[in-house]
């Protein structure tokens, strides 16, 4: 019987595998650092003007942008099993159990990703920080 589950989660192991490579922070992390040194236009032409900015005495500026999605996850039921006691007419108690259904009830999830990035006065991107529960991103391919 192990070998046999043994079998069951190596297959799905190399199912999972199979499918790709999953988004990771560290993906994204190198995905944001290609554009230390790039100027600020091109970062706004390809992921559109910023949610929020704001220059600061320096002439450094902050762009933020806030990705946010939110999803219904719908509920679920599931079996539950209950103990019944009962006596019959001789006083014995006897244990027996009955099924009982519970409800989980659907929930919405939200998702985000706020990513900032610091510009200096010449347009020339010098650092970034993000923060959220959705700042991920596929690994490159691999080199061949």
């Amino acid at each position: 019987m192990r070998a046999l589950r043994a079998g069951v989660m190596a297959a799905a192991l190399l199912a999972i595998a199979a499918c790709g490579p999953f988004p990771t922070r560290e993906a994204y992390y190198g995905q944001l650092q290609t554009w230390v040194g790039q100027h600020s236009d091109i970062l706004a032409r390809t992921w559109g003007p910023p949610d929020k900015n704001y220059r600061m005495a320096d002439g450094t500026l902050l762009l933020e942008y806030d990705r946010r999605s939110e999803r219904y996850v719908p509920g679920s039921s599931f079996p539950d099993r209950q103990p019944v006691y009962y006596r019959d007419k001789n006083g014995r108690v006897f244990r027996d159990s009955v099924t009982v259904w519970r409800q989980e009830p659907g929930r919405v999830v939200t998702s985000r990703c706020a990513t900032r990035f610091t510009v200096a006065p010449d347009g020339i991107i010098q650092q970034f920080v993000f923060d959220g529960n959705d700042c991920v991103a596929y690994p490159p391919p691999a080199a061949t």
